[in-house]
């Protein structure tokens, strides 16, 4: 390596800097960011939990309403009851509100994960690049 391209690396390596600054100011504000939306996501999931429980209890309900010859007929009698109930459609949506809250805080965290992990793949790739400068035997002034 010339000194100039020694130069030239070490310049580059300390514009980097500044930048890193910021990664890892960020990466400080993830360590925070990602428990709370996994803590979110667990509290989304607990009330999708509870709120399925109580539509499959008034489920359970409405097919000892139903009447039939057999299973399937009182299935399918139990079918047209809840499309009737009022009630149960209104759980169910509160379910499928439940459902996509908690798609939109899983795919939330999986956002943070992912910067968390480009930042810190940045980050380490500048450290790899000072050590590598480090290592080249040119100090600030260029001599080699």
């Amino acid at each position: 390596m010339t000194m100039l391209e020694g130069r030239v690396k070490m310049v580059m390596a300390l514009g980097m800097r500044a930048a890193v600054k910021e990664k890892v100011a960020r990466l400080s504000e993830l360590a925070d960011l990602i428990p709370q939306a996994a803590r979110t996501l667990d509290g989304t999931k607990n009330l999708r939990r509870a709120q399925e429980a109580v539509l499959d209890a008034m489920g359970l309900e409405i097919l000892a309403k139903a009447v039939g010859k057999n299973e399937t007929e009182r299935k399918a009698n139990a079918a047209i009851l809840s499309a009737e109930d009022q009630g149960y459609q209104e759980q169910a949506d509160i379910v499928r509100e439940c459902q996509a809250g908690e798609m939109d805080d899983g795919m939330a965290l999986g956002q943070l994960e992912r910067e968390w992990r480009a930042l810190s793949i940045a980050v380490n790739v500048f450290v790899a690049t000072l050590n590598f400068l480090a290592g080249s035997d040119i100090n600030i002034e260029g001599e080699v």
